[in-house]
């Protein structure tokens, strides 16, 4: 089984989904840390409510590379074999990159290259007037 961190800036709708796979046996993993850099993200919330340990980190007042520290170290004390990033707002540094290189995933909102950043995914789609939804997922190297 592997142990999953997960990092997240928004509501967390993608971890919902992780977590309604492993609780319906379709992937064999188990979610043991949640980490968001805000405070009052539903993420939090929602893995509390699934009885996961969440961990607020504020990147406010400290340089990329304590903040990735941080976060490394909340990663390495809940034994995380994988990091996810769900919405998770924040670019990373180099050094936790190589940290966890080979063993980070990114879910985006969309199939890149289209919608690829700057103006909001969701409100980008709904102004090109697309239909169809779908989620790319990155490795992140």
């Amino acid at each position: 089984m592997i142990r999953l961190g997960v990092l997240g800036s928004t509501k967390g709708t993608d971890l919902q989904a992780i977590l309604d796979a492993i609780h319906n046996d379709v992937l064999d993993a188990e979610v043991v840390v949640v980490v968001s850099n805000r405070k009052n993200s539903y993420i939090l919330e929602r893995a509390e409510k699934h009885n996961i340990s969440n961990i607020f980190v504020t990147h406010k007042g400290k340089t990329r590379g304590e903040f990735d520290r941080e976060i490394t170290t909340a990663l390495l004390q809940h034994n995380a074999d994988l990091v996810l990033l769900v919405g998770f707002m924040r670019i990373l540094s180099t050094e936790f990159c190589r940290k966890w290189q080979d063993r980070i995933l990114n879910v985006h909102p969309s199939l890149l290259p289209k919608y690829a950043g700057g103006m909001d995914t969701n409100v980008q789609k709904k102004f090109c007037g697309t239909v169809m939804w779908k989620r790319g997922v990155q490795y992140i190297l």
